[in-house]
C-alpha cells in the first residue's frame, strides 16, 4: 500500500525559499510601555517533510515591542512562505 503513494507528493523547499523581503514593520507610538502584542494566526499550513501531505496549525505570537511593529499583512505573507519548506 505504501508504494501506491510514495510518487504522491507536494513540492518541498529550501529555507532559501523563505520571503523575508515581504516582512514589513510600522513605528510603535508607545515605545516605553511593556505592552504585550499576541497575534494568533490560526490559518497555518505546512507540508510535512516525510509524507509530503499538508499539515495544519495554529501559531501564536508574543512579543513586546520597542520601536517597530510588525504589519500584520506582511506577517502573513511571510508566514505562507513557509508552507512548502
Amino acid at each position: 500500500m505504501e508504494e501506491k503513494y510514495s510518487n504522491r507528493r507536494f513540492d518541498i523547499h529550501s529555507a532559501d525559499d523563505i520571503d523575508e523581503e515581504v516582512l514589513e514593520t510600522i513605528d510603535y507610538q508607545y515605545p516605553a510601555s511593556e505592552t504585550e502584542v499576541e497575534i494568533i494566526y490560526p490559518e497555518f499550513t505546512s507540508v510535512c517533510p516525510w509524507t509530503g501531505l499538508p499539515d495544519f496549525g495554529v501559531l501564536t505570537v508574543k512579543y513586546v515591542p520597542s520601536g517597530k511593529l510588525v504589519e500584520l499583512k506582511a506577517l502573513k505573507y511571510y508566514l505562507n512562505s513557509f508552507r512548502n519548506v
